[in-house]
């Protein structure tokens, strides 16, 4: 064997090599993109705690209350469009009537700063459909 013939990987060579592997490393991670799955989780948790709470109201309602009730109970819910108002100690306080007999807590929105006295979620009242 010729010394010519065992040569190694040139700079220019070793550069081209870690230019495609980073290439290959960003268009993994965009593809991955794991803020968006996050963001598309705390949507599902949200939306499946809203679902909750609702149900949860209708059972009440069911049981022979009115909305009259529920204001008396957990504090006055604005009309949708002009004043919502926060589920929580602040706001309307659902925990009030809704926990223990219809759910072991008020879910709160997985954001930050979110706690049992502000939800973060906000709950209004459409009287042109009568509920």
């Amino acid at each position: 064997m010729n010394k010519n013939d065992e040569r190694g990987l040139s700079l220019i060579e070793i550069l081209i090599v870690i230019a495609i592997i980073a290439i290959l490393g960003t268009i993994t991670f965009v593809a991955i993109n794991p803020s968006k799955y996050a963001a598309e989780s705390r949507d599902t948790e949200r939306e499946s705690e809203v679902i909750q709470i609702l149900n949860k109201a209708h059972q009440y309602l069911a049981d022979d209350k009115t909305i009259s009730d529920l204001e008396a109970a957990a504090g006055t819910i604005g009309e949708c469009g002009t004043a919502d108002s926060n589920i929580g100690t602040s706001g309307v306080n659902l925990g009030a009537v809704l926990v223990s007999d219809y759910i072991s807590e008020i879910p709160i929105d997985p954001s930050s700063g979110c706690n049992a006295g502000d939800t973060c979620y906000d709950i209004c009242k459409n009287s042109s459909n009568g509920s």
